[in-house]
């Protein structure tokens, strides 16, 4: 069972990371002032993967990205549903 928990965390950063990679390597292609949109979806609530979703807004401050600024992020939890995985 730890496995599987280790696994959805692991695929979690390595998103985070694809996202911070992505924002990074948009940063000056325009001069006019663009509004990124930001999908953030998250498995269930734990603590691990909370603090890396508020990483990754810090992270995102930290290069000039603010919230209500120059982004907008869609955070979504499925709290365990696949279901709801699926549809997010």
């Amino acid at each position: 069972m730890k496995t599987k928990g280790l696994a959805k965390i692991m695929v979690c950063a390595l998103m985070a990371a694809m996202l911070v990679t992505t924002l990074s390597l948009a940063t000056g292609c325009g001069t006019t002032k663009k509004v990124y949109q930001i999908g953030i979806s998250q498995i269930v609530t734990h603590p691990a993967l909370d603090a890396t979703r508020e990483g990754i807004i810090e992270g995102l401050a930290d290069r000039g990205y603010v919230v209500g600024d120059n982004i907008e992020i869609d955070y979504q939890n499925s709290e365990g549903d696949m279901t709801l995985v699926a549809s997010i």
